[in-house]
């Protein structure tokens, strides 16, 4: 059976136009929510300047006068319980251990071509291609368009993720499973930690294979699985709220959470933080924007619909709408995000109040009539 389908669809004109007609509501809600994006993004709280604030706790004595309070521990991440996944893997010393898990599965493919025909028909061409690949989350075949000749078995083997009963930095104790744990690292599998189950084959040191056919020359339900692992050993920062000897989830205000151990010393955690926040913070930007672009282009799409009658028109439409709305959007989106950042900061805010008070008095001033003067 060939693994690859063409289905092709045709439009009318008017079926068309009523399509951007509804797309007029999306459209007003995408740009309603970009404002709500721009605005809420520059109030977030920077955990990186809340962590400057954690006082420095030594990890290997108690600080009472700590209790309470956002405190930073840096030392040597351990933990008295090896762990190790009962199937696959012997305990070692890992804090968190991830199985993961691949099928060689049908995989479908999707690609979409439109052509506009005069009179405002629509062409839609769409390709279906089949292939087999590994991969982590294979299809049900039922959700294939073709699915006869494509059917994925069940995985039979699940990811799962192992956690360490309780980690340690010196003599404070944490929970791994509530704390965000620094990035895992690929475990090295040897003849020496890998549990043989399932008919299970060592492949190099990344794989485990399981299943009827090779690794270089698999068949449809065939796994393979690696482990990745944040072991024990590593240098870092833990912040959190010191509790006698435990370390578990600080709240600043009352609603950011902080409680998270991250590779290095205070400082370069603090600089990991910091860059987050401006990372996540310029996505958020570029997100509200591309919503307030789309949504304009969407409100404005029945203009292009219905001059695709001619469909150099309608093309030619879109281009202008598209430059017009990119550049509104844009205004727009800076000046709500200026706007924004002065209401989240107190300082700016007086600022920014004490400079219009003195421009609404300096223009009332300049508008009081001069008097004359008589000899």
């Amino acid at each position: 059976m060939p693994d690859e389908y063409v289905e092709v669809k045709r439009t009318g004109w008017g079926q068309n136009i009523i399509k951007s007609i509804s797309g007029i509501i999306i459209g007003f809600l995408m740009f309603i929510i970009s404002f709500v994006v721009l605005w809420t993004n520059e109030g977030r709280t920077n955990l990186g300047k809340v962590a400057e604030t954690a006082l420095i706790v030594s990890p290997d004595a108690i600080n009472s006068s700590a209790d309470g309070k956002l405190v930073s521990i840096t030392g040597t991440l351990e933990t008295t319980t090896p762990i190790g996944d009962p199937e696959f893997l012997k305990p070692g010393k890992y804090v968190r251990l991830e199985r993961i898990v691949e099928m060689f599965a049908w995989v479908e493919e999707k690609e979409t071509k439109t052509e506009k025909k005069v009179g405002g028909t629509t062409e839609e061409k769409t390709v279906y291609r089949y292939k087999k690949e590994w991969t982590r989350n294979p299809k049900s075949s039922g959700e294939f368009k073709y699915p006869e000749g494509h059917e994925n078995p069940y995985k039979s083997v699940s990811e799962q993720t192992f956690y360490a009963p309780s980690a340690k930095i010196g003599i404070y104790s944490f929970d791994p499973q509530s704390a965000t744990l620094p990035s895992a690292r690929p475990v090295y599998l040897t003849t020496q930690n890998v549990i043989f189950s399932r008919n299970g084959k060592l492949v190099g040191t990344d794989y485990i294979f399981i299943g009827k056919g090779t690794f270089d020359n698999p068949q449809v339900g065939d796994i393979r699985l690696r482990f990745e692992a944040v072991q024990t050993g590593i240098s870092v920062t833990l912040f959190g709220k010191k509790q006698g000897e435990n370390i578990i989830a600080y709240l600043h205000k009352g609603r950011d959470r902080l409680f998270r151990a991250l590779s290095g010393t205070r400082e370069e955690a603090i600089a990991t933080l910091k860059t987050e926040h401006k990372m996540i913070g310029w996505f958020l930007r570029i997100v509200g924007f591309l919503l307030m672009w789309i949504g304009l282009n969407l409100i404005l799409g029945p203009i292009g619909a219905i001059l695709d009658i001619l469909p150099f028109l309608g093309n030619l439409s879109r281009g202008i709408i598209g430059v017009i709305t990119f550049l509104v959007a844009l205004v727009l989106s800076i000046v709500t995000i200026l706007i924004s950042m002065i209401f989240h900061n107190l300082v700016a805010l007086i600022i920014f109040i004490i400079v219009v008070v003195a421009l609404i008095f300096l223009l009332r001033r300049r508008k009081r009539p001069v008097p004359s003067t008589t000899a």
